[in-house]
C-alpha cells in the first residue's frame, strides 16, 4: 500500500513555515551584523570569548564523558583531548590578543571557504528568482577573506567584528529576500 500524498494545505503550510524561518533567521543575522559594524572591537572580543567559553564547556563535558563513559580503549585519548580543549579555551581567554590574531586567520579561511560554497550553490540555483543575491554574498565572502589576509595582523583587534558584520548583513539580506519573496522554495536547499 502506497502512502497518501501530502495535502495541498500541508504542503502550503510547510512552504509557509520554511519561508517564515528563513525570514526570521535573515532578520536576526542582519541585526547581529549591524551590531557588529557599530561596535567592531567589542564584537571581535565577544566572538573570541564565546569560542573560548565553548571550548572550556565542551572540554569539561568531554572530560566527564571520558571519566564516566565506556571508553575502555580510548579513555586516555578522550581525556587528553578534553584537557586540550580546556587548556586552549583558558589560554585564549588569558591572551585575548593572541586569540584575536588566531581567530583572524581562522575567519579569513572561513570566509574564503564560505564564498566558494555560496558561489557554487548560487550557480546550482540559477533558476531561482534571488539566486544572484546568493552569488553576490559568495563573492563578498570571498573578498572579505582576501581582505583579512592582506590586513593581518594590523587590524586583528577590529577586523573580526567588522568583517563578520558585513558578511552577516549581506547573508541576512539574502535570507530575508528568500524568505519574504519565495512562494515555493526548492526542497534541496
Amino acid at each position: 500500500m502506497q502512502p497518501l500524498p501530502p495535502s495541498v494545505s500541508t504542503t502550503t503550510d510547510l512552504t509557509h513555515m520554511r519561508s517564515m524561518w528563513l525570514t526570521i533567521s535573515g532578520l536576526l543575522y542582519f541585526l547581529s551584523g549591524l551590531a557588529a559594524l557599530i561596535f567592531p572591537e567589542f564584537a571581535s572580543v565577544a566572538i573570541v570569548q564565546i569560542i573560548s567559553f565553548l571550548l572550556i564547556i565542551t572540554g569539561v563535558a568531554s572530560l566527564v564523558a571520558a571519566i564516566s563513559g565506556n571508553y575502555d580503549n580510548h579513555r586516555l585519548m578522550h581525556g587528553l583531548l578534553a584537557f586540550l580543549r580546556i587548556a586552549v579555551g583558558i589560554l585564549i581567554l588569558k591572551k585575548i590578543i593572541v586569540g584575536l590574531e588566531l581567530f583572524t586567520i581562522i575567519l579569513a579561511a572561513f570566509f574564503l571557504i564560505e564564498g566558494i560554497f555560496e558561489i557554487v550553490t548560487s550557480v546550482k540555483l540559477k533558476n531561482h528568482k534571488y539566486w544572484s543575491w546568493l552569488l553576490f554574498n559568495g563573492i563578498m565572502a570571498l573578498a572579505l577573506g582576501v581582505i583579512i589576509f592582506v590586513q593581518y595582523p594590523i587590524a586583528a583587534s577590529w577586523v573580526i567584528g567588522l568583517l563578520y558584520g558585513v558578511n552577516a548583513i549581506f547573508g541576512g539580506t539574502a535570507l530575508l529576500l528568500w524568505g519574504c519573496g519565495s512562494k515555493k522554495l526548492p526542497d534541496h536547499l
